[in-house]
């Protein structure tokens, strides 16, 4: 199959040109499968530790209409994540799309940093599911957001349990060592790893993200990647390599 990664400007009077050429560059690669960035739907909110109910709520509404404008990428699978409040708690929700099943939640992001320009313990709670695999759009799907890319441990147990791709909505910067967790992460797994990105500076001018979205492939080599003059990047891959990868070193390891 063909799949699809890429680096959206956090900009959002950059934001909707650069959708638009997403939506022609998948048509045109025929894309099975697209990560989109962490939250993409809005400007990075949590840069302030200081919460807005009402900023949170045209976030979540943003989301909202992000999601039923999904069905504009025809028979590819989406996965990003969205802001969302379930039950009086705020969550950042891993998801995937399909045009067969719509919506599917897989789990609300664990890991969050509380730091200058990422107070994301100020936003939202972390949920309390670990990362588990899903069935979707023909493929056994897991989703580390963002910072669970770091705990490596997350990705062998999702590879354990069957993942042939493993995709990673972000909001980062650009250090060398979010490469260095996507190649780690496909190693320990023996899993395709899909991760995109933010890219430029906020609206604000506050906020800067290194876009460099890449694919990886189960051993761990980059089979492509984004930069700001070539923001999409595409590749064929085989769910097979995946499969076998499982019995390979070192995923066969009783590692506990």
């Amino acid at each position: 199959m063909r799949i699809s990664v890429c680096e959206l400007p956090d900009n959002r009077l950059e934001f909707e040109p650069a959708w638009d050429n997403l939506l022609q560059h998948v048509r045109f690669a025929e894309s099975g499968l697209v990560v989109l960035p962490e939250l993409p739907a809005a400007s990075w909110f949590s840069a302030s530790p200081y919460f807005d109910q009402a900023r949170w709520d045209l976030v979540v509404a943003a989301h909202e209409r992000l999601v039923d404008g999904l069905e504009a990428f025809g028979a590819a699978t989406v996965v990003t994540s969205i802001a969302e409040t379930v039950d009086g708690a705020r969550r950042n929700t891993a998801v995937a799309w399909t045009r067969e099943s719509g919506v599917v939640r897989m789990h609300a992001k664990t890991i969050l940093p509380e730091e200058p320009g990422f107070h994301e313990q100020s936003w939202y709670a972390a949920g309390s599911a670990r990362p588990a695999v899903h069935a979707v759009g023909g493929v056994r799907v897991g989703v580390l957001l963002c910072s669970e890319l770091i705990a490596t441990d997350r990705a062998r147990c999702l590879g354990q349990d069957g993942a042939q791709v493993i995709c990673v909505p972000r909001a980062t910067t650009d250090q060398e060592y979010w490469v260095v967790a996507a190649r780690m992460a496909a190693i320990a797994s023996g899993a395709y790893v899909l991760s995109s990105n933010r890219s430029g500076q906020g609206t604000s001018g506050e906020d800067t993200f290194g876009g460099r979205s890449l694919i990886v492939d189960p051993i761990g080599t980059v089979l492509c990647e984004t930069s700001r003059g070539k923001p999409f990047a595409t590749a064929g891959i085989d769910l097979a390599v995946a499969d076998r990868a499982k019995s390979t070193y070192p995923r066969y390891l009783d590692i506990r």
